[in-house]
């Protein structure tokens, strides 16, 4: 799990801010603050949301 999180905040660097994806989910900034850094569950399907907002497959961002 640690590096899926540490590829969707690789990720992310390239793109959105964290207030930009938090939007694009419809959830707080603090909520997605809470899932990049581990603190918070990741659902599959919020995994699969966070894969379409950036644009990029959900195996690359297991891989």
């Amino acid at each position: 799990m640690d590096k899926v999180l540490r590829n969707i905040r690789g990720r992310r660097c390239l793109n959105p801010t964290q207030y930009d994806m938090a939007g694009r989910l419809s959830m707080s900034q603090h909520g997605y603050s809470k899932i990049e850094n581990g603190l918070s569950q990741l659902s599959l399907e919020r995994f699969m949301q966070i894969a379409v907002s950036l644009e990029i497959s959900v195996d690359d961002l297991i891989a």
